[in-house]
């Protein structure tokens, strides 16, 4: 049985000058909690025959896991764990983050994914969908983890979230696990997050051209924002 936890909003509620916050919250949401560090999930996930997996897109974010049908009970255990209770530890912070910067020093140097971040933020401008998923090199150093906290806790709730499970489950099976593990999950006072709309450059050039002279080959990319 495959089980995720996908919460509705992602790289989308990224304030401005943050971007990549959503990409970054989501991926630490693995790297520990309030009861286990990052070793000891990988290790309890491990055990189970499966693997927790966490991340952000766009308009939305998810935690999941694949195991065996006996062993879902217990695997539906760490992503509730992970969901409701990452800690965000600074250690883990400075690791990811380190690691993410690396990450995009190869990416930029491919003039495939460089053009595609041109294309977006030509298309989309200074919108919601404008920035890139990931961040950058000037934004991802500025998010700190009070940032981190407060963007979980404004999309990892009850009430912005759906847990799916695909395989070998049925319907009271599923909603009887859901109850135990998430019945508790209490609903915040404050409204979820928005979804913005996407809305299209209002000014800019129509076309752009990045030159990489020792990059020895070339990408074009047209995008349309809809």
């Amino acid at each position: 049985v495959s089980a995720e936890l996908v919460a509705l909003s992602g790289g989308e509620v990224d304030p401005p000058r943050l971007s990549g916050l959503a990409s970054l919250a989501a991926t630490l949401m693995t790297q520990g909690t309030r009861h286990h560090s990052a070793p000891e999930l990988a290790a309890a996930a491990e055990a189970l025959g499966g693997t927790l997996d966490s991340g952000a897109g766009w308009n939305g974010a998810l935690v999941s896991i694949t195991v065996t049908t006996p062993k879902l009970d217990a695997a539906l255990a760490l992503v509730a764990e992970v969901a409701r209770e990452p800690v965000f530890a600074p250690e883990e912070i400075d690791r990811v983050r380190t690691q993410s910067l690396d990450e995009l020093k190869v990416a930029y140097a491919n003039p495939g994914t460089l053009a595609s971040l041109v294309a977006e933020r030509l298309a989309y401008g200074a919108g919601a969908y404008g920035h890139p998923l990931g961040g950058t090199p000037e934004s991802l150093p500025r998010i700190t983890r009070d940032d981190l906290v407060a963007v979980h806790r404004r999309t990892f709730r009850p009430d912005n979230a759906v847990l799916i499970f695909t395989g070998d489950i049925g319907l009271d099976g599923g909603l009887a696990l859901a109850r135990r593990h998430f019945g508790s999950w209490p609903v915040p006072s404050d409204p979820p997050p928005a979804v913005p709309r996407p809305t299209g450059a209002t000014s800019g050039p129509p076309v752009a051209i990045v030159d990489m002279p020792n990059a020895g080959q070339a990408a074009v990319v047209v995008a349309s924002a809809l």
